[in-house]
């Protein structure tokens, strides 16, 4: 679901019953929000002091993503009336979408203290806090959303893919399936349950049952082919998981494909989850971070890992890929990431690794 369908899903923009004047109404409907906005503007002056028509033109502003701006309304409308934790919220909101989500935290905390039972300020703070890297506290507010919203399909999903980030995915298989029966058409929460079973196979423990797990989702996903990338990424899984084929010969195959950018990442990720001894595991991450920069210019799997132990060790690897490709640039931007404590020794002899 794009971010706008969810946004008027869970603040529902305005009660038209509520509206007093059916030229905002009407222009409402029509999606003209500037227009609307230009009467609300007419209406705020004829009254200054209503916290009411603030917290609509912010709602507004909005939808036209002028978040500071709304955020000023919404700011308004509070001083006018403090027990309008509405439009703290929103304001909160207005924060999240402008990317300040220390402020964005803060403001859900403080709406929530007013009046804790909103699903729709858990489930955003929830998202502050996923955005922050704080997962524990992400997980209690997706939590709290569901409470409230039992139905809430979005909270269940991201609450699954923390899971999954955390290397718990049968945990993230649980809360995906609550996903999926109130949305059992959705082909990505399919293709996340594959992913996890796939991530869980990995181990010995129940492999079959793990593989044959996936192997169903996998097979609801193909019968749909929205996609020739789709396709192609499924075909690849199915081979994975029928020939349980090794780790260097997923790779192999995986620098064969000719799909787009995000099939080819979503593949990696799943070469990429195996874990296996400290040599091979190094072994394998110089093999992947070749065909990943040859492909997909280095960048394909940050997002991806950026919170895991791998992060360090993947850019290294990256940034040697770069510079035997001469992208001399972009292997010191790679290095630069590297340089955490882990691999503070590689890097301080980046020069030597990199010249061979």
């Amino acid at each position: 679901m794009k971010f706008t369908c969810l946004f008027l899903m869970i603040f529902p923009l305005l009660n038209y019953a509520d509206i007093w004047d059916d030229k905002i109404a009407d222009l409402l409907k029509k999606g003209k929000y500037g227009d609307a906005i230009k009467i609300y503007n007419k209406l705020i002056d004829n009254d200054l002091k209503n916290a009411g028509l603030y917290l609509k033109r912010g709602k507004l502003k909005m939808q036209q993503a002028e978040y500071i701006s709304a955020k000023v309304d919404f700011e308004i409308s509070y001083s006018f009336n403090n027990s309008l934790y509405e439009a703290k919220t929103h304001k909160a909101l207005a924060y999240y979408l402008h990317g300040n989500l220390k402020k964005a935290i803060q403001n859900f905390r403080e709406s929530l203290a007013q009046e804790k039972n909103q699903f729709e300020a858990w489930y955003w703070l929830a998202m502050s806090f996923k955005k922050s890297n704080q997962q524990q506290d992400a997980i209690h507010a997706f939590s709290s959303a569901i409470d409230l919203k039992p139905k809430l399909t979005e909270a269940w999903n991201e609450l699954a893919k923390l899971y999954a980030i955390r290397s718990y995915p049968l945990s993230a298989v649980k809360f995906f399936k609550k996903s999926l029966k109130h949305r059992p058409e959705n082909f990505e929460i399919h293709s996340n349950i594959a992913l996890a079973y796939l991530q869980e196979s990995l181990k010995k423990e129940k492999r079959l049952f793990h593989l044959q797990e996936a192997k169903k989702h996998l097979d609801i996903l193909k019968s749909k082919q929205p996609n020739d990338s789709t396709i192609t990424y499924i075909s690849f899984l199915h081979e994975m998981i029928n020939k349980q084929l090794s780790i260097d010969e997923s790779i192999v195959r995986f620098s064969k494909l000719k799909s787009s950018d995000n099939t080819r990442t979503e593949i990696a990720k799943v070469i990429f989850s195996t874990k296996n001894n400290e040599t091979y595991t190094i072994k394998k991450t110089r093999l992947l971070s070749d065909y990943c920069y040859a492909s997909l210019k280095a960048s394909a799997l940050y997002e991806y890992l950026k919170d895991t132990d791998e992060i360090s060790q993947y850019s290294f690897y990256m940034a040697v890929s770069a510079y035997r490709k001469k992208d001399f640039q972009e292997a010191k931007k790679l290095l630069s990431k590297s340089a955490t404590t882990a691999f503070h020794f590689e890097s301080v002899f980046a020069a030597y690794w990199l010249s061979r």
